[in-house]
């Protein structure tokens, strides 16, 4: 009976032990939480900006005389990534905390350089979780990006993180690139990696000022411009948002769109595009006589109407369905040709859908992006207008009759 006693405490003191967890906490005003993360390399040493948040201006709080920044950006250089971070503790009055990152900035020319070495940093490290995404700074340094105000939220990583969430489910021509999808675009044979470019809109010559809050039009701001398209690790050109709508199209990546037609007098129709499909075809029996075929089907409602057309007529709709098709199909058709000839990759991931479909052929083929520029491309969409709008005819319309 003693020993059953004996027993049962040490057991009861082992079942204790995974509940003292409070020995190594870190206290708020301890920590410095980092939102945003800049990336740039110059030569041989790379220059990292850091983007923190400072706690008491982003409460609430009775003293609304503080005129603090909401943020802090903070930059250091060094060999390494984890050498120029760790450098940053003769900046920062605190221990970097990275948990919490939202949004990794990369400058352009270290994207062209390559980006293999970053990337293993940022997978590597445990204490960053893979939820953020990551962006390439056009034509300029990451640390600029990082450096201004957000007109509509006092931190601006979270700006941009919410912007580009808005932005890829409501316009095609962006796109969310986080870093698991990214190294695996990077490691895929037959696919391309890309990331949306972001670049500082406006004419103001300060890239940052706690004044910019209050102004009702920003001298500055950051807008989503354009995507980076990538051979391997190594940025090789960029499309721009006809481009960008393309790839998306054809990677059943566009959740609702809108766009304009040109109608017959020269005047202008606005649609509404959603429920979009689409599905890509590999056919052939050798890697001589390969063929694709990219198949999208879209779903749209008429929501404006600036030319004189009949709605009434079973006709228009049709017109509309077919104006659709041939305008989505060129975009498509467009950026298939300028991958070809001007980047020279596979933007849309064919080869992948080769490899699935077709793997004996796929192995007959050494270099793909070679073998792409020779493969056929054909384009194929299949519009549906479900709606035309609560008025029947248009404004334009109605007023050439009566007239």
């Amino acid at each position: 009976m003693r020993f059953r006693r004996t027993l049962s405490a040490i057991l009861s003191l082992f079942a204790l032990v995974p509940l003292t967890g409070c020995w190594d906490r870190t206290e708020l005003n301890e920590i410095s939480i980092v939102v945003g993360l800049g990336i740039d390399r110059i030569g041989d040493t790379y220059h990292i900006s850091v983007q923190i948040v400072n706690p008491a201006e982003v409460t609430p709080k009775s003293n609304t005389g503080s005129r603090l920044a909401p943020v802090v950006t903070f930059e250091q250089e060094g060999k390494t990534l984890p050498d120029a971070i760790g450098r940053m503790s003769v900046l920062s009055p605190r221990r970097l905390q990275f948990s919490h990152l939202r949004m990794v900035v990369i400058g352009e020319q270290t994207a062209r350089q390559g980006l293999r070495k970053p990337l293993d940093y940022l997978s590597r490290y445990a204490e960053m979780r893979n939820d953020f995404y990551l962006v390439v700074a056009k034509n300029r340094p990451a640390s600029d990006i990082l450096k201004v105000y957000s007109p509509m939220d006092p931190i601006p990583a979270n700006n941009l993180y919410t912007k580009l969430q808005n932005s890829d489910k409501q316009w095609a021509a962006t796109s969310m690139m986080t870093l698991n999808e990214l190294l695996l675009d990077m490691e895929t044979e037959g696919a391309s990696a890309f990331m949306t470019g972001i670049q500082i809109a406006g004419g103001g010559s300060e890239a940052a000022g706690a004044g910019a809050q209050q102004q009702i039009a920003p001298s500055r701001n950051l807008e989503y411009s354009g995507t980076a398209m990538f051979d391997k690790d190594r940025l090789v050109g960029w499309l721009d948002e006809q481009g960008t709508k393309a790839i998306n199209y054809v990677t059943d990546s566009v959740k609702w769109t809108v766009g304009y037609l040109r109608c017959p007098d020269n005047g202008r129709a606005s649609v509404e595009l959603f429920n979009t499909h689409a599905k890509v075809k590999v056919r052939g029996s050798n890697k001589d006589d390969l063929s694709i075929h990219a198949y999208v089907t879209i779903e749209q409602d008429i929501s404006d109407i600036e030319c004189n057309l009949d709605m009434t007529k079973e006709s228009t709709v049709k017109w509309f369905d077919q104006a659709t098709n041939k305008k989505v199909s060129g975009i498509i058709r467009t950026t298939v040709r300028d991958s070809k000839k001007r980047l020279g990759i596979d933007v849309f991931g064919f080869g992948r859908q080769v490899h699935r479909q077709h793997p004996k052929i796929w192995h007959q083929i050494k270099d793909w992006n070679e073998t792409y520029k020779d493969v056929p491309v054909y384009v194929h969409v299949d519009t549906t207008t479900r709606r035309i709008g609560t008025t029947q005819q248009s404004v334009t319309h109605q007023t050439s009759k009566g007239g």
